[in-house]
């Protein structure tokens, strides 16, 4: 039982906080079993999209990354994973801002959102499905697999430059049957960062998945972006680039 001089003591702080302006975020307990109540479940929508959802990623960095950016799940599970081996998020173009709405994991999929003008082309959402721990010597880092690709290819193949920098994988004999079914990507040029692009323009959702390696954040982020936003790769990678920094703990 505490006395009734701390409990004094811990209503002042309280108070002194709140009057600095300084928001002291206290973690969800975390259930074992999850509920699977309706209850539950409302919970995503009276969760504060700024809460500081905290965890490490094994062998790496920690990070606080704020509800909005990532998945939606129930608040007693939001909590449950201090250690990860990996994370998803989603971030609106070109303002780096978080999702109100699931995107359901369409990267085409433009939602109108409430307090927001409808998104023309230039906008549009990232959808990073997994980014997790990578150093420089890893072998599945995009360079590495380029160079299976190539001898698979049996080296029958030029790279075209396109799109501001980067380079299309081409199969100069392989109509009708391409050995490349895609528009594939590929940027190694800058010694920090490994990008392959593969695009699928007439698929009903069409989209571009990614796999970008950040070599100073020592992580590999996989995800999809619209087919529309090609042009803009440069930004999507360094709009990432800069949240994963703003939400790493120092």
């Amino acid at each position: 039982m505490f006395s009734k001089d701390f409990r004094l003591l811990m209503s002042v702080s309280a108070l002194l906080l709140c009057i600095n302006g300084i928001a002291v975020a206290q973690p969800f307990p975390c259930k074992a079993s999850p509920d699977r109540s309706s209850d539950a479940y409302a919970s995503i929508f009276n969760m504060d999209p700024a809460y500081p959802v905290k965890f490490r990623l094994k062998d790496g960095q920690s990070f606080s990354i704020p509800y909005a950016f990532g998945p939606s799940v129930p608040s007693e599970r939001v909590d449950c994973y201090p250690q990860r081996e990996g994370f998803r998020f989603s971030f609106w173009m070109p303002d780096l801002r978080a999702p109100k709405s699931d995107p359901f994991g369409l990267a085409n999929y433009r939602p109108v959102e409430s307090g927001q003008s409808d998104p023309d082309k230039n906008h549009y959402l990232v959808l990073p499905r997994l980014a997790e721990r990578k150093t420089d010597t890893d072998t599945d880092l995009p360079s590495r697999r380029f160079a299976g690709k190539i001898k698979d290819l049996k080296y029958r193949f030029f790279l075209q430059p396109k799109y501001d920098g980067l380079l299309q994988l081409v199969d100069p004999n392989g109509y009708p049957t391409p050995a490349i079914p895609s528009e594939q990507y590929y940027r190694f040029n800058d010694p920090q960062v490994e990008i392959q692009l593969d695009c699928l323009p007439t698929v009903g959702n069409p989209s571009c998945q990614f796999d970008i390696y950040y070599s100073d954040l020592q992580l590999q982020v996989n995800g999809m972006f619209p087919y529309d936003a090609l042009p803009q790769w440069r930004e999507i990678s360094q709009g990432m680039h800069t949240l994963i920094q703003r939400w790493t703990v120092k």
